[in-house]
C-alpha cells in the first residue's frame, strides 16, 4: 500500500468518525437523508488532523 493510499484511507476515516459523531449513529450505514444537511455542512467546514496535514507536506514538495 503507498503512502498515498494510507493517507486518503486516513482522510476517509476521520471524515466518516466525525460524521457520524454529527449525526449521531453509530455506524456509516446508520445515515439517513434527514442527516444529510448536518453532514454536508460538516463535510464543507471540515479540516484534517494536524498529524495527517504534516504527513502531507512532502507529497506537495513532489507535485
Amino acid at each position: 500500500m503507498t503512502e498515498q493510499t494510507q493517507l486518503v484511507e486516513m482522510i476517509n476515516g476521520q471524515v466518516t468518525t466525525t460524521s457520524r459523531e454529527v449525526a449521531g449513529v453509530k455506524i456509516r450505514r446508520d445515515l439517513r437523508d434527514k442527516d444529510f444537511d448536518t453532514v454536508t455542512q460538516l463535510i464543507s467546514i471540515w479540516t484534517p488532523a494536524a498529524a495527517t496535514i504534516y504527513q502531507l507536506k512532502p507529497m506537495e514538495l513532489e507535485v
